[in-house]
């Protein structure tokens, strides 16, 4: 085979963003002219231009530590080195006004800036290019109490059926047979791979033809009818992203508190820690309770402030138990920030630091779905304005209002801090947080959390569809359920045990309502369902649905919960080692 008849059978390509150019989408920091045997050539494929860049790495590799580990016990200890070089090649082709990057080797995709890239190009032309009909692998992400990574394969091609994929999972990769020819294989998340076989390898000009449908196929939104189980958020574009940062600095600014949330961008349990907005060495720490934006205007210089100010700002977790600010626990401010926005009639969502347009269906689905279908009604008069403050620990807790609420409610059965088991996992689960028997006979299945949120209110849906579907089907947690009534000093004890039937069969959910209590700051006006940022309604929605379609429970119903709350603002002094 001569060097015009060579052929490739893998490649993997990413994509830059709209307007950028094989300079820019270059990481900065790399230095490329100082890696061993750098070169820059400059190719001509038919219509399209192409840059490749090579360069060479070196692996210097020593005693493992299994063989450190056995020397420890030799008289001639072994002693192992070896040099290795690799090539890396960055293969960029500039087509129809768009660049597409091909990496080969270990290093070359490290010389990238992943903030110039497509983060769903592999994923999104994949879904197009294959349909649902001829998968081979997926990998979803289920966020429920613990986030979920899921992977499901089979022996031979099947369709999106055969994978079981629920509604509640976010698909986040996928590896497909091209539609029509099963020789060719796509899949991906960021990077597209496309692996073939047989007569259709790559030639240049094949390979250039092919980046030319991969721009295509990425356009199109068949992906959106065919699966329903990649959420339907676009990442914002550059322009996008700076017009939607300037609105929400303009929000800081005018001090819009009402469109603005601070949360971090994961569950942490306000009852074992507070927040700092500082890490000093030798000065104080101002440690607060829980998150407000309005601690912004203390701790941040807004003659100064824009994204990247943002950006480089941290908020660190402080334990209660180790006494001390944790450096090692912190995020971006920027990644904090919860914040809603339009660009015409087009609604985005900026979540963990990347802004996204949310689809037109789809967030009308969701807004209809809060204002028609979920059911808002008062909690009982006794478990309002109910002091939640800890002076000791200087926190808020919601472990203060179960026990307070049941206290008032003495008919009430407190699970919260529970110790039950589901299956063979560990006895370390709590059903819910208070179960209560209201007029009608019905057994009330009440979660309670802070109303502050978004992380904190989609573990609470989550909370109530994980104990929800355990209580449901598992005979153990059913078990321990009943042990730990028995255990209880409730007085009407024996009238849950009779409701609550021994064998899991006799378990219907229908006989049972699901309450979600919010619990905001009495000072504050009576909220609505309208403060529950968009990311938490698209939660509650599935929640909701699994509950009543799938479980059959009565009712899901959400009270906003008024609790006396106490702000704490401490000084810490650095520890002194």
């Amino acid at each position: 085979m001569g060097d015009k008849d060579q052929e490739i059978s893998q490649v993997s390509f990413f994509l830059a963003k709209p307007e950028n150019t094989f300079d820019t989408v270059l990481d900065a920091e790399a230095k490329l002219e100082e890696r061993d045997k750098f070169s820059q050539l400059e190719i001509e494929v038919e219509d399209a231009s192409c840059r490749f860049i090579y360069f060479e790495t070196t692996s210097h590799k020593k005693n493992p530590k299994w063989l450190d580990f056995v020397n420890t016990r030799i008289e001639n200890k072994l002693s192992f080195s070896a040099v290795s070089k690799n090539p890396n090649g960055l293969l960029m082709v500039s087509v129809d006004d768009r660049v597409l990057l091909a990496a080969f080797g270990r290093s070359s995709a490290s010389i990238l800036d992943k903030k110039r890239l497509e983060n769903d190009f592999g994923i999104r032309t994949a879904m197009n290019m294959c349909g649902n009909e001829e998968i081979r692998q997926t990998k979803t992400q289920s966020n429920s109490i613990t986030t979920t990574q899921i992977d499901r394969q089979v022996s031979r091609p099947s369709d999106s059926f055969v994978f079981g994929l629920s509604e509640a999972e976010d698909l986040k990769y996928i590896s497909a047979h091209m539609k029509g020819n099963n020789l060719v294989t796509l899949q991906g998340k960021d990077r597209l791979t496309i692996k073939v076989l047989g007569k259709d390898k790559l030639t240049w000009e094949k390979l250039i033809d092919q980046c030319k449908d991969f721009l295509s196929a990425y356009s199109k939104e068949d992906y959106k009818a065919l699966f329903p189980n990649y959420k339907n958020f676009t990442p914002a574009t550059e322009e996008e992203a700076k017009q939607l940062n300037v609105a929400l600095i303009d929000a800081l600014r005018d001090k819009e508190l009402d469109k603005l949330q601070l949360c971090i961008p994961e569950f942490i349990s306000d009852d074992d820690y507070s927040f700092s907005y500082s890490n000093k060495k030798r000065q104080e720490d101002l440690v607060y309770s829980h998150l407000d934006v309005s601690q912004l205007y203390e701790h941040l210089d807004f003659d100064k402030i824009d994204a990247k100010y943002l950006q480089n700002k941290l908020i660190y977790a402080y334990s209660l138990e180790e006494d001390r600010v944790l450096p090692y626990r912190k995020w971006s401010i920027y990644d904090c920030l919860l914040f809603e926005a339009k660009i015409g009639d087009a609604c985005f969502v900026l979540v963990d630091g990347n802004w996204a347009r949310v689809e037109d269906d789809f967030y009308k689905a969701i807004i209809e779905f809060s204002q028609k279908k979920v059911m808002v009604e008062s909690c009982p008069d006794n478990c309002k304005n109910i002091q939640i403050n800890d002076d000791k620990d200087m926190k808020n807790k919601e472990e203060i209002f179960n026990n307070k609420a049941c206290e008032a409610n003495p008919g009430w059965v407190k699970f919260d801090r529970a110790r039950l088991k589901i299956g063979t996992g560990r006895k370390d689960k709590e059903f819910c947080d208070i179960l209560a028997s209201f007029e009608d006979g019905v057994l009330d299945i009440i979660h309670c959390k802070p109303l502050k949120d978004a992380s904190s209110m989609n573990y609470l849906f989550s909370q109530a569809k994980f104990y929800g579907d355990a209580f449901l089907q598992d005979q153990v947690f059913l078990g321990d359920i009943r042990a730990h009534i028995e255990a209880s000093t409730c007085p009407q004890k024996q009238t849950y045990l009779d409701h609550i039937k021994e064998e899991i069969e006799g378990i219907h959910g229908h006989d049972y309502r699901v309450r979600l209590w919010l619990l905001y700051d009495w000072k504050e006006a009576v909220p609505t369902i309208e403060v529950i940022p968009l990311i938490a309604k698209y939660e509650m929605m599935l929640m909701h649905d699994h509950m009543r379609r799938i479980c059959k429970f009565r009712d899901i119903i959400v009270s906003f919960v008024p609790v006396q709350k106490v702000t704490y603002k401490i000084s810490k002094k650095p520890k002194v080692a």
